[in-house]
C-alpha cells in the first residue's frame, strides 16, 4: 500500500487550503485509472479545493471550480479524463440517469463525486470515499475510509 494511502487512512489534518492542496496532490498518484473518489463533508470543509488541487495535480487542462450549478464538468487531464459531479441536488431516481456517466465514462477516466451519501446507491461498490471535517475556521480533518480488499493496491 502507498504510503499516502495509510496516511489518509488514519487521517491527515491540514490547517489552510493550500496544506489541503498538497495533500490532494499525494493522493493524485495512488488514484487508479476508472475510479471513483466520493468527496464527503460539510459546506465550506475543503472538497472543492481538495478537487482542484488533485486535478491539477493530474494535469488538468482547464481550472476546477465547484460543479454546483452545472451539476457535471468535464476536465482533460494527462492520462485520463476527470468527471467532477456535485450530486448536491441530484434524486437518486431521476436527476443522475441524466447526466449519461455510462457515455462519459471512457477510459481512462476519474469520477470525483461532492455529495455523495445523497446517491450512494449509484456509485460503484469500489469507490473510495475521503472524509472532510471542519476542526476550527483554519483547521480540516480527512481521512479515508478503508477500501475493498481487492482494491486497496
Amino acid at each position: 500500500m502507498h504510503p499516502s494511502i495509510e496516511q489518509f487512512r488514519k487521517g491527515v489534518e491540514t490547517h489552510s487550503p493550500a496544506e489541503t492542496g498538497d495533500w490532494a496532490q499525494k493522493l493524485a498518484p495512488c488514484l487508479p485509472s476508472d475510479s471513483t473518489l466520493c468527496l464527503k463533508g460539510p459546506v465550506g470543509a475543503g472538497k472543492t479545493c481538495f478537487a482542484a488541487a488533485l486535478a491539477k495535480a493530474m494535469g488538468a487542462e482547464s481550472q476546477v471550480t465547484s460543479p454546483t450549478y452545472n451539476l457535471l464538468c468535464i476536465h482533460h487531464a494527462k492520462d485520463r479524463t476527470i468527471l467532477h459531479l456535485d450530486a448536491y441536488r441530484l434524486n437518486e431516481e431521476t436527476d443522475y440517469a441524466t447526466l449519461d456517466l455510462d457515455d462519459l465514462m471512457q477510459s481512462p477516466w476519474l469520477l470525483l463525486v461532492e455529495w455523495p451519501e445523497n446517491i450512494p446507491s449509484l456509485l460503484p461498490k469500489e469507490s473510495w470515499w475521503l472524509t472532510f471535517a471542519i476542526r476550527s475556521e483554519s483547521q480540516r480533518f480527512l481521512q479515508l475510509d478503508p477500501l475493498p480488499e481487492d482494491f486497496s493496491t
